[in-house]
């Protein structure tokens, strides 16, 4: 009943508080993220054409970024990198190897030179 829903409808459905809907909600991403993280970045190592996005989103504007890895043309989310610097991308790559064995037909990404270095060296 919770999936694709909010937290506030589900308790609303369940007539069940919302802190419980919540710890529902929480409990089930611990599980489900890893999950559906493997089952994504196996959809995108088997794609024929995949089509890659990497781009940075601010945590804190200003302060604090992220880099995310994305397949448009299977519209989801591949993977986040913690921090957007080369060094960042680099020590996630080897630590998260699955992502290296993308073999994307294009990539999209702004005209960052560290994304650019950073694709030449994984995804070329």
């Amino acid at each position: 009943m919770a999936i694709g829903s909010t937290v506030k409808h589900t308790a609303e459905i369940t007539q069940t508080p919302y802190s419980t809907a919540e710890r529902f909600f929480k409990e089930a991403v611990t599980y489900l993220a890893p999950v559906t993280k493997e089952h994504v970045q196996e959809q995108a190592r088997n794609s024929a054409k995949l089509i890659l996005g990497i781009d940075d989103f601010a945590i804190r504007k200003g302060h604090n970024y992220n880099t995310g890895i994305h397949d448009l043309r299977g519209e989801s989310f591949l993977d986040i990198i913690e921090g957007r610097t080369l060094s960042d991308l680099r020590l996630h790559m080897e630590n998260n190897p699955l992502i290296a064995l993308l073999k994307p037909f294009a990539i999209v990404m702004d005209l960052a030179q560290t994304y650019h270095t950073f694709s030449k060296e994984f995804f070329s």
